[in-house]
């Protein structure tokens, strides 16, 4: 390794060379000369086997979720590769990999960057929980700092209640519950299949919810107003009738939990028999009803920090993801600023007369007149 070492860095001399430190194949082979020479020489899934049984991968809130993403996708890839040599185009293949694949919930497109990002984020936090294992799986953690692609999550289509209302008149009973609780309760899809019927209180208008049945395994309350504990309880009514029995709110004929896919299906179907479409380029998906409800609230007045404690989202940055109607109140705001820039415009431009009150002059601007009507 010593001559290896000698010869990258430019002949055979015990003589220091100046080297190129920003040449990126020179520090590729560094790194590669650095984990053949010494140090374990574990597979990416050898070291997954312990991670995804580790107290830190146990604790994590959604643990289910990010074993599929090991078990799924980065293993199937980058199982058999030594997680020391592991390096930035590796990852970079790996994405293009990723993209050449559809995902598995329905949709017939790829995954989207947001989703990769969070796949490799994961295996950092893998290599990195090795590096400071005790015994250390791994020397340091060999991809830390990878560049992640720039996400655009962010959507136009955000229902609005009247949006809603058409989808509910062409929904049946349990559809039209299922609708109105989501819509103006603000619940993930999994969070509302999730829902205990002994966990409604009719009487305060909450919904409670557990921790084991949130995403991010905290309790939770939001609110169950009466638009839509009324639906709900025309749905129970129905069910009672019929004989089915189940400790969820909603449920299939059978008394089991609602399939997400079923639910999914359903909603798009009847959205389009009611003529409710998506903004322009885009699908129409049950979170948007989520994004709705964020809107709806914020219409109402409600502060920010309470409908975040009702959504679930502890920072502005995921919760503005959300809060797609500033963009329309954004585009209404600015129409009413320059409604008012041209109504002080023509305040400005208008000819004044005089009129006489008692015994003084005044001026009179009849365009300033409409503006004071308009405030008032």
């Amino acid at each position: 390794m010593a001559a290896e070492s000698r010869q990258l860095l430019g002949g055979a001399s015990d003589k220091p060379q100046a080297i190129n430190v920003d040449d990126p194949q020179l520090l590729a082979e560094i790194r590669r000369l650095l984990s053949a020479g010494s140090g374990p020489r574990h597979t990416v899934r050898e070291i997954a086997a312990r991670y995804l049984v580790s107290v830190k991968f146990q604790n994590l809130k959604n643990k289910a979720g990010e074993e599929i993403k090991f078990r799924l996708h980065l293993l199937p890839w980058l199982g058999d590769d030594i997680a020391a040599n592991l390096d930035f185009d590796r990852l970079a293949w790996y994405r293009e990999q990723r993209k050449t694949e559809k995902v598995m919930n329905g949709r017939d497109k790829p995954p989207s960057d947001a989703q990769v990002n969070r796949e490799l984020m994961q295996l950092s936090a893998m290599c990195t929980w090795a590096a400071t294992n005790r015994p250390p799986l791994l020397q340091a953690n060999p991809i830390r700092g990878f560049p992640m692609v720039q996400e655009n999550s962010e959507r136009a289509t955000m229902p609005g209640a009247d949006d809603v209302e058409r989808i509910m008149l062409a929904s049946g009973k349990r559809l039209r519950a299922m609708v109105a609780t989501k819509f103006w309760g603000g619940q993930r899809r999994q969070e509302l299949l999730n829902q205990l019927l002994d966990n409604v209180d009719w009487d305060e208008g909450l919904l409670v919810m557990h921790g084991r049945d949130t995403k991010t395994k905290d309790p939770r309350v939001t609110v169950f107003p009466d638009v839509a504990s009324r639906m709900v309880s025309e749905y129970l009514e129905e069910r009672e009738a019929a004989g089915i029995k189940s400790h969820l709110l909603f449920c299939t004929r059978s008394g089991r939990a609602v399939s997400a896919r079923n639910f999914l299906r359903d909603f798009q179907e009847t959205a389009l028999r009611a003529g409710v479409k998506a903004a322009e380029g885009e699908n129409l998906w049950l979170h948007d009803l989520r994004a709705g409800f964020v809107g709806y609230q914020l219409e109402l007045g409600t502060p920010e920090r309470v409908i975040m404690k009702m959504t679930g989202h502890s920072t502005h940055k995921a919760f503005d993801r959300y809060v797609r109607v500033k963009a329309k109140w954004i585009s209404v705001v600015k129409e009413r600023a320059d409604l008012h820039e041209r109504e002080r415009k023509a305040a400005r431009r208008a000819p004044k007369r005089r009129e006489t009150v008692g015994s003084e002059a005044t001026s009179v601007n009849p365009a300033s007149k409409n503006i004071s009507q308009r405030v008032k």
